[in-house]
């Protein structure tokens, strides 16, 4: 059922995606992943068919699935190098089936059943949820951590032309991170081929979604040319119908070079896009430098609004490093066990 429903959905994102060729884009679901030769024959159906990438296996948990250092994956991470998908790792990957579904249900119950959107609530309902373990909003270790397993699986290094994207699960953690994993790596005696500093600027970029004033501002930390401009059309925490105003405010005294790189021409060289019809549609709708770049004043009341739908005025996270110290043991340890 569940391989039939990702069929029955990258056919119909195919058929979505030829209403705007060259503009829209399809990331794949891999699906169950328990039949690698079917996973596989789906890849290339979705590459051929204009998909630039494909979510992490294991994006609903199932214990039926090796960790993902295991040879066991070896064939899809050898397709999506061939193929040229990008393999992306979302906010609530190795969730358990019908956990979202089941926090939708607090959040209409919480609004009384109107389905109307209240910002103040929203805020609310995320300072609350980012409180709780068992929510599928909290950013926890869990993408995290999938980007360093396949460091230390080797993964990057068998598949050198394969690619990882951290989408929707911020940027702000990662310098500090990777820092912490360089040390934790160095202690490994060379097992590691490169510094998790190394792979993570060969192999992955970062799409915070509505970028934080922070993340902006810890580009050259992060990587001018490792991080990427995510909208989160059209849930209510995007920048639309504001991105203009959002980008005036997040991108305040960033080089024209620089924002260029962050909002489009990364996107274009990581997914492989289609760069010519990307800029006939850039000369026709903008917008131009002059109206986003440079000295502009935006209205505070909607940098209040931008706080309230996205936390967008939120400081760098304050990394637990702890956490991060005992999850790579506890990886190390599985890795050696091969569990």
């Amino acid at each position: 059922m569940r391989a039939a429903g990702t069929r029955a959905y990258h056919r119909w994102l195919a058929d979505a995606m030829t209403t705007a060729p060259g503009r829209f884009y399809g990331i794949a679901e891999a699906g169950p992943c328990l039949d690698l030769a079917a996973t596989v024959a789906e890849l290339a159906w979705v590459a051929e068919h204009g998909f630039v990438g494909v979510l992490l296996p294991g994006m609903v948990a199932d214990p039926a699935l090796p960790p993902l250092h295991d040879p066991y994956y070896d064939p899809f991470w050898a397709a999506c190098a061939r193929l040229g998908l990008v393999v992306t790792v979302h906010a609530g990957w190795g969730g358990v089936q019908g956990q979202f579904q089941a926090f939708l249900r607090q959040v209409h119950e919480a609004m009384g059943g109107t389905g109307e959107i209240d910002l103040n609530l929203q805020q609310r309902l995320r300072e609350q949820m980012d409180a709780r373990a068992d929510s599928p909003l909290q950013l926890d270790l869990g993408p995290r951590r999938a980007m360093w397993q396949l460091m230390l699986g080797g993964v990057f290094d068998r598949f050198p032309d394969l690619r990882l994207a951290l989408t929707e699960v911020r940027a702000d953690w990662l310098p500090a991170t990777l820092r912490r994993l360089d040390e934790r790596a160095a202690r490994l005696g060379g097992a590691l081929k490169r510094t998790p500093s190394e792979y993570f600027r060969l192999h992955c970029v970062a799409i915070p979604s509505s970028p934080h004033r922070a993340e902006i501002e810890m580009r050259h930390e992060i990587g001018v040319g490792r991080l990427l401009f995510g909208v989160d059309f059209p849930h209510p925490e995007g920048t639309w119908p504001n991105t203009r105003d959002w980008i005036r405010a997040a991108f305040a005294g960033v080089p024209e070079g620089e924002a260029r790189a962050i909002l489009g021409e990364n996107a274009v060289d990581v997914f492989g896009l289609d760069r010519a019809a990307l800029a006939r549609a850039a000369a026709r709708i903008g917008p131009r430098p002059e109206e986003v770049l440079g000295e502009h004043e935006v209205d505070p009341r909607l940098l209040a609004h931008f706080h309230k739908r996205s936390g967008y005025a939120r400081p760098a996270e304050d990394v637990d490093l702890a956490a991060v110290d005992h999850a790579w043991d506890d990886d190390l340890v599985a890795l050696a066990h091969g569990d």
